[in-house]
């Protein structure tokens, strides 16, 4: 686990909204060793940025949750 920083962009009818966002990740990996010299890995990855809220006038409100889900496969050669 650990520290996580975002980049957003969003575009819809009424503009263009983007900006950074600081965060946390959270992972889980795996390797497991297929030879002498070559492993395979498996990792896991979950980030969380909180909510974005944007008010557009009286009544009209949006909420985004920002958060991201990674995998990552590998094949790890030894020299």
């Amino acid at each position: 686990g650990g520290y996580a920083d975002a980049e957003y962009r969003a575009d819809d009818e009424f503009g263009t909204f983007k900006g950074n966002r600081d965060g946390y990740t959270l992972g889980v990996g795996f390797e497991k060793q297929l030879g002498r010299r070559v492993s395979a890995r498996f990792e896991y990855n979950y980030s969380n940025f909180g909510a974005l809220y944007e008010t557009f006038g009286p009544g009209v409100n949006a909420k985004a949750e920002l958060s991201r889900h990674a995998l990552g496969l590998g094949i790890n050669f030894r020299f």
